[in-house]
């Protein structure tokens, strides 16, 4: 019976072509140095990571002598990602290259990537959130961000000479804060 690493080493970039399609297989082939922790799991099955929009957990595995995959990616099956990952492969193998087993550590170490690759986006979702309903308030205000910094920047050793009236417009401070 055939392993992945030998099914691989004798797959043509024409039968891969095929497998996903030439869209596909264009898009993923510029991928391939964004693949990352790719790892053997058993003798029929490649994991990796590849950066995309996002990091997308992709798995390949040689079934009944048929490549089957899954990604993390909204496309899910025989997408760029694992066309990457076969092509990453591909290239260990050319180069003579191992390509380790999973072990906990490994595994552990992926769990811990992808938590934090999460965490990251949610963090970013957040600042975009908060940074629109400033902008929205501000706009509500009547204020630019130019009048915001020089009325809330640090008093420093430097005077900074502005004319109160030309971000106050007509408003009064009581008015200003209120509006605020």
């Amino acid at each position: 019976m055939t392993n992945i690493i030998s099914y691989i080493s004798t797959l043509t970039y024409d039968e891969l072509e095929d497998w996903a399609g030439e869209k596909i297989f264009t898009r993923g082939k510029s991928l391939v140095n964004k693949v990352r922790q790719l790892e053997r799991r058993g003798e029929n099955e490649l994991i990796a990571q590849v950066k995309g929009t996002e990091l997308y957990d992709c798995s390949v595995v040689l079934e009944d002598g048929e490549l089957e995959s899954d990604c993390t990616c909204p496309y899910y099956d025989r997408c760029k990602h694992v066309v990457a990952v076969v092509l990453a492969a591909a290239k260990a193998i050319k180069a003579e290259q191992d390509i380790p087993l999973v072990t906990p550590i490994n595994a552990s170490s992926r769990t811990l990537s992808s938590e934090l690759s999460a965490e990251s986006s949610i963090q970013d979702e957040i600042k975009k959130q908060m940074l629109e309903l400033i902008q929205q308030k501000m706009a509500e205000a009547g204020l630019s961000l130019e009048q915001v910094d020089a009325l809330t920047s640090a008093k420093t050793e430097q005077t900074i000479e502005y004319d109160p009236d030309e971000y106050l417009g007509d408003m009064t401070k009581a008015e200003l804060n209120k509006r605020l």
